[in-house]
């Protein structure tokens, strides 16, 4: 069987996890992601694992807005300071590009885990698989469209738009605190996508 995980918001769901706690650092990101990864496909009992990963912009934004609620600091989002602006002024605007560098630098800390991670996956017998303009459940419908003809496909995810990708020799993993499990056309029938 070959399982396809959502890399992507697995190690996005780690990286917050650590941030409630304290500053995240690429290595320790890192660390949290290979451990899930380990313990959910032992939970799940799957192997042959490959990562699937976003990497924007996407195309779909061509036609959709997508994502458009989500924030990630930027430097450049810093403000200047207004000439003549009053001590509580200046002040309010310090504090938000204080804030705004501290998100930044945290951002730029889960891009170092995620880059490393692609770099060295494989030599951890974990491909990971990407490519520019596509989201993970996009590769995620190519490549169970191509091999869920000859092979048996799992998904470990917990979007819910990999609902849609589902044929009949699919396992579907939901990655929440329940483990949902679905296989094949047993669930949401009326969304299937044929593949």
């Amino acid at each position: 069987m070959i399982t396809l995980l959502d890399a992507n918001f697995l190690m996005r769901r780690n990286y917050c996890a650590i941030r409630s706690n304290r500053r995240p650092d690429y290595k320790s990101i890192i660390a949290s992601f290979y451990s899930s990864v380990v313990n959910e496909c032992d939970k799940c009992g799957v192997n042959d694992v490959f990562l699937l990963w976003d990497k924007g912009p996407y195309l779909k934004e061509q036609f959709l807005t997508l994502k458009t609620s989500r924030y990630y600091a930027n430097e450049s989002d810093q403000m200047e300071v207004p000439e003549g602006a009053s001590d509580e002024e200046r002040k309010a605007i310090e504090d938000k590009n204080a804030w705004i560098r501290d998100q930044a630098s945290m951002e730029a800390e889960f891009r170092h885990a995620k880059a490393h991670v692609i770099k060295f996956s494989q030599e951890f017998g974990l491909p990971s698989v990407f490519y520019k303009g596509f989201e993970a459940d996009d590769l995620a419908f190519l490549i169970a469209n191509e091999l869920g003809v000859k092979d048996d496909v799992a998904f470990l995810t917990k979007d819910s738009d990999w609902y849609y990708l589902m044929g009949p020799t699919t396992e579907f993993y939901r990655l929440t605190k329940n483990q949902e499990y679905h296989k094949g056309n047993e669930v949401c029938k009326d969304r299937l996508i044929p593949l």
